[in-house]
């Protein structure tokens, strides 16, 4: 009986194992296919995020890259602005040391000329262009103003501007037309805008006529010196 039972026994387990195994393998096999599933569909999401990463970083490069170009064009816009600006500069001071020396030459000591940038100042005392008192152009001023005339007409874009000053010494209103010295300043300067636009042909739209009156005095001992145009 002993004899016949291991025979059994031993198919049975010979039967047996080759099933286990199979099993095993196969749960073995399944559990890795799902392992790389899982594995292949994680690097394709973070290969797909890194895509939108370089993505993003492409367009903010490329927003980058515009906004240095639009930088540099307007950069070298300002350049060439502040280069024209300092071209005309130079230009107007050089028009204006040439109406400058012009005028010097013109009124002599009749005259005191300044500069200061681009503006040229001809300060000429009252009596070389008017009597005491008076808003009449004498002949001496007539000659002095059509050559003044004649030096600005060579310098179109300047503006002008005609200040007429007296001293602090009333008017004799007894005596005089005019009420104070403002009426005498300003009927001055008046005088000369209409010479220089009438005889010298000089622009109208550059000139201008300004009273001050006794108010801004250069001297205070000197008169004479404050009684100009």
């Amino acid at each position: 009986m002993l004899a016949g039972t291991y025979p059994i026994r031993t198919r049975k387990a010979t039967v047996l194992w080759p099933w286990v195994v199979t099993l095993s393998a196969a749960a073995v096999i399944g559990g890795a296919g799902y392992y790389v599933y899982e594995r292949d569909r994680t690097a394709h999401g973070e290969l797909a995020a890194v895509r939108a990463q370089l993505a993003g970083a492409n367009d903010r490069a490329g927003s980058a890259e515009e906004r240095a170009l639009a930088a540099d064009a307007a950069l070298a816009e300002a350049r060439g602005e502040a280069e024209r600006q300092k071209s005309l500069a130079v230009a107007k001071s050089t028009e204006a040391d040439d109406l400058s020396s012009r005028l010097t030459s013109l009124v002599g000591k009749q005259g005191e000329i300044t500069k200061s940038g681009d503006e040229v100042s001809l300060q000429l005392v009252d009596k070389v262009l008017f009597r005491s008192g008076e808003a009449t152009l004498t002949e001496r001023g007539m000659n002095v103003l059509a050559e003044v005339g004649a030096a600005l007409n060579q310098f179109p874009d300047k503006q002008i501007w005609v200040q007429g000053h007296t001293d602090d010494v009333p008017i004799d209103q007894a005596r005089s037309p005019f009420a104070s010295n403002w009426e005498l300043s300003a009927a001055r300067a008046l005088t000369v805008v209409h010479y220089l636009q009438t005889e010298a042909k000089v622009d109208p739209h550059r000139l201008a006529a300004v009273a001050f009156g006794e108010h801004r005095p250069v001297a205070s001992k000197n008169k004479a010196k404050n009684r100009r145009i």
